[in-house]
């Protein structure tokens, strides 16, 4: 599984040349995000298997999480706010979000 960040790495880089210090903290960050993915399944997995909770309970949980996650963004990042259709932007507030930012 560990070989795949080699995959994942190069296509969120472009193939980017090894090495350079940005395209190693890419790859670094990939493999550690498909290793947390697997570790999380398998305790999820184990948790449902053993009945510490059912899988309604878990949707539930994780919404609730995702919820909170997405009021903290929108509080980080004023102008922008997360829908069941995608990223919605005040562009009046976000502008001033903006100002500053590099392209």
């Amino acid at each position: 599984m560990a070989r795949f960040h080699e995959w994942a790495w190069g296509y969120v880089t472009a193939r980017t040349v090894c090495g350079l210090t940005g395209a190693t903290a890419v790859r670094d960050q990939r493999e550690l995000l498909l290793l947390l993915r697997a570790e999380q399944n398998a305790f999820t997995t184990l948790c449902l298997e053993k009945g510490l909770f059912t899988m309604e309970e878990w949707d539930a949980a994780l919404a609730k999480e995702a919820d909170l996650l997405s009021k903290g963004m929108e509080e980080r990042f004023p102008g922008f706010r997360a829908t069941d259709v995608g990223l919605e932007m005040d562009l009046k507030v976000a502008s001033e979000t903006m100002k500053g930012w590099k392209p």
